[in-house]
């Protein structure tokens, strides 16, 4: 598919469940539902005197829930690079994108996905900041695919309360009350605010069909030889979506 460089709105109609699903209130009357990973149902706008989340900190900044010991193993499918210090402030190269659904998802050669499975799921990132990015934009379109969501909830999500809460059908895997969606989103881009080979903190940005931009903030740990996606207590992410205006700041990846 397209290289790295490419901007794009297409996309599907996003899933009633997932890890990346949520809905944002424009207005009193329109309703959003997105894939950004890292929450499931809509906050909504914040409250008059409440500020968005920022766009320059992590998750970290909400509860965030026990954050689970990071793993020094090696790869689990054998990805040797590894980089404990270092940002990525490019597109990475050499990008090629597959669609997951009608969603275009990423992956970089030699640093993953390493694994991909007849039913579309991918795992398997280098310990290295590519990695990193490349972990959250799969893990964010994974966990809200209709098919693949509970697997990707098992695989790609840290152990913890979090995840335990999300396998039980709270938190993350809870259905939209609004059921599905015909509004569709694209990965548009990602901004990495921390890294040291033990865990990461990612912005996604996405775009979607009736032109809202979307940000969603992800804390990586590195667990058992993978990048995993970590949860707040109650299985829902410290951090929820929110609007922004345009995405500047945000180096721009997408594929479709």
């Amino acid at each position: 598919m397209a290289d790295s460089g490419n901007e794009g709105t297409g996309g599907h109609p996003l899933a009633s469940r997932g890890f990346v699903l949520s809905s944002v209130v424009i207005g009193t009357v329109v309703v959003l539902a997105v894939i950004v990973v890292v929450t499931t149902l809509a906050r909504g706008e914040p409250e008059e005197g409440q500020a968005a989340p920022s766009s320059e900190t992590g998750s970290a900044s909400a509860d965030p829930g026990s954050v689970p010991s990071a793993g020094g193993d090696a790869s689990v499918c054998g990805l040797d690079e590894v980089e404990m210090t270092g940002m990525l402030s490019t597109a990475p190269e050499g990008t090629q994108w597959e669609l997951v659904g009608a969603v275009a998802v990423p992956s970089v050669e030699g640093a993953g996905p390493g694994r991909i499975e007849e039913n579309g799921f991918r795992d398997c990132f280098a310990r290295t900041p590519t990695g990193a990015v490349l972990a959250a934009a799969n893990a964010s379109i994974l966990t809200g695919d209709p098919t693949l969501g509970e697997q990707a909830i098992e695989r790609l999500i840290a152990d913890g309360p979090g995840k335990d809460v999300a396998l039980e059908g709270g938190g993350i895997a809870a259905e939209s009350p609004g059921g599905e969606s015909d509004i569709s989103v694209q990965l548009a881009g990602f901004r990495m605010i921390s890294y040291d080979g033990e865990r990461a903190n990612i912005q996604l940005a996405y775009n979607s069909s009736i032109g809202l931009e979307m940000v969603t903030p992800m804390d990586l740990v590195w667990e058992d030889g993978d990048w995993k996606a970590v949860l707040a207590d109650n299985g829902e992410p410290a951090v929820p979506a929110y609007p922004v205006p345009d995405l500047a700041g945000f180096v721009r990846w997408a594929g479709a």
